[in-house]
């Protein structure tokens, strides 16, 4: 189901907290906490930030440094309105859906030539 801006700015975040695997008190006051310290940013770039880590700590809610985190990476990056944080959230999840490479890359760190020959004269020495 597609959400619309418009929807999301009116989106209470203990409905965004229903869905989530851990919803206690404890919880709920953290999040209360998180909107009340950053009430100067729309409640709908909040929410988008929420049900996005929700999502991607895989049904559970991180905790309140990680979304002050977040939100600080997401003024940075000019996604301070409702409709660009929907709009990167839509795009990350295009993103994780197809066979991107970037994805899966793996450091791989070439050896050394002369470390086959370094193993080798260990080995001699310990004879």
């Amino acid at each position: 189901m597609k959400i619309t801006s418009e929807e999301l700015d009116k989106l209470n975040y203990n409905e965004i907290l229903m869905l989530s695997q851990n919803n206690d008190d404890d919880i709920i006051t953290m999040i209360d906490l998180f909107y009340s310290n950053n009430r100067r940013y729309k409640k709908g770039v909040l929410n988008a930030i929420l049900i996005h880590s929700i999502r991607l700590k895989k049904g559970f809610v991180p905790n309140l440094r990680y979304l002050e985190k977040v939100l600080k990476t997401w003024i940075t990056n000019n996604r301070n309105t409702t409709k660009k944080a929907l709009n990167y959230i839509n795009q990350y999840l295009v993103w994780q859906s197809t066979d991107n490479p970037e994805k899966t890359k793996k450091l791989t760190v070439d050896k050394p030539e002369w470390l086959n020959e370094y193993i080798e004269e260990i080995s001699l020495m310990k004879g």
